[in-house]
């Protein structure tokens, strides 16, 4: 870009003068520096309790969307790993209509690089564009903070509810079944079924300690709701 700009006619210029055009005359050096460093991002939005109880509530519905994410990419990664590639995030929110005017592909695939380990051998190495299940939550969080009208998020709290908005999102699209809110309903137990239950656990409680005296009293029970 900087060869581009200052190195042909008619300003001619050598390459480290043209870098240091843009980098100082353009305003290059402010952008990098008003860029928030990742770990400083975490510190203070995403390890919190806000976000952490979001995370821990969708727990079974962010692994079905990062198998979702895994089943998208293209197999021609020659490793039997499951992994998430900067392609298949980004095919996550397309399909689901969230690439849009309020969230640019852009926001999609810096959370991506942001929440990866950097490489310092891109070439030999491609742990770059790997996506393990824990930073694929992390990059579904930098996505939500960028998502909407108001892209400044000022609080873990405000943070926590975007990324509790974007799951919802995702959930709601894929048709994703949230299994730790499913109610199995209990069996109906006759009472001779109880007498049984409550002699075997006294029986075993004098196993134990020799005492039945403190065993628990089983009653009927009918469905639960």
């Amino acid at each position: 870009m900087s060869m581009d700009k200052y190195c042909k006619q008619p300003i001619l210029m050598t390459p480290l003068e043209a870098l240091q055009r843009v980098y100082e005359v353009d305003g290059l050096q402010k952008k990098i520096e008003s860029v928030q460093e990742s770990q400083t991002w975490r510190d203070v939005y995403y390890w919190s309790m806000e976000c952490n109880r979001v995370i821990q509530n969708n727990q079974s519905v962010l692994r079905q969307l990062y198998q979702e994410c895994v089943q998208m990419r293209q197999l021609n990664y020659f490793t039997n790993k499951l992994f998430a590639s900067p392609q298949s995030f980004k095919e996550l929110f397309n399909r689901a209509g969230l690439i849009n005017d309020v969230n640019a592909e852009r926001n999609v695939l810096i959370a991506f690089a942001l929440s990866v380990p950097l490489v310092l051998d891109e070439i030999n190495q491609d742990r770059q564009i790997q996506m393990s299940y824990q930073e694929f939550v992390e990059a579904l969080a930098r996505v939500a903070e960028k998502y909407g009208q108001n892209k400044a998020v000022i609080s873990s709290e405000q943070l926590a509810l975007k990324l509790q908005h974007i799951i919802g999102q995702l959930q709601e699209y894929y048709q994703i079944v949230d299994e730790n809110k499913i109610i199995i309903p209990q069996m109906r137990q006759s009472k001779k079924q109880t007498n049984f239950l409550q002699e075997n656990v006294t029986k075993l409680l004098y196993e134990i300690d020799g005492s039945p005296i403190n065993a628990p009293q089983i009653y009927e029970y009918d469905f639960v709701e």
